[in-house]
């Protein structure tokens, strides 16, 4: 029973690779107040930086942080690299490094990174310590994690996670699991509650989304 608890790499595999590699939008446009519900000050922040986005999918923030913000570097990972061809072009002419990789054992040396990215990934991790420690392993001292993942209490989500099709390695985390997770791990997290379309929603205690920032020190 306990294998119920693991990330299962090909249950994702099958999935991702059953679903038609067919995206709604080609333009990142409708991320923006998604990403910088995160990303405060993107400017300044992202100005070149080394960037990693995990669970990159079409790459689609990937290249909004290549063409908007003047990065050094961009590199995008996802265990399902077919995922890529989506927007092969696109991506290719925004310089954006494709790897195909595994989350818990990230292919890349010590301290690469300024920033890793991830949006929707996270909550898929039963082991999530694991992938965490992986990510502190490959930033930079001062490096931060950012990302965005579902929230709890948004019935949208709950109602695609027991009615629609989704990843099978999906599960519910709230705002303070996820800040004891990044805690236990090192980091000094800052996990807070987002509604990008409509903000105005948090000063009602209402949420879409939740936001993470995570610095390594």
């Amino acid at each position: 029973m306990a294998t119920l608890n693991l990330f299962s790499h090909k249950k994702e595999k099958e999935y991702y690779n059953s679903q038609e590699p067919i995206w709604s939008k080609n333009s990142y446009a409708y991320l923006f107040p998604y990403f910088k519900s995160v990303a405060r000050d993107p400017e300044t922040e992202f100005n070149g930086m080394k960037v990693l986005e995990i669970g990159a999918g079409p790459a689609l923030y990937s290249r909004l942080i290549a063409e908007c913000y003047s990065p050094s570097f961009v590199v995008a990972l996802d265990l399902v690299p077919v995922q890529f061809s989506v927007y092969r072009n696109e991506i290719k002419k925004a310089e954006i490094s494709l790897v195909g990789g595994d989350c818990f054992t990230l292919p890349f040396p010590d301290g690469s990174f300024n920033i890793v990215f991830g949006s929707l990934i996270l909550h898929r991790f039963r082991e999530l310590n694991k992938v965490l420690d992986e990510l502190y392993r490959v930033l930079k001292k001062n490096g931060s994690y950012m990302g965005i993942e579902p929230a709890v209490r948004n019935p949208l989500h709950v109602c695609r996670h027991f009615f629609s099709g989704h990843s099978p390695n999906e599960y519910f985390l709230t705002i303070g699991m996820f800040r004891r997770a990044f805690e236990k791990s090192g980091f000094v997290p800052l996990v807070f509650g987002i509604s990008p379309k409509y903000p105005f929603l948090t000063n009602f205690g209402m949420f879409s989304c939740s936001g993470i920032r995570a610095r390594k020190d």
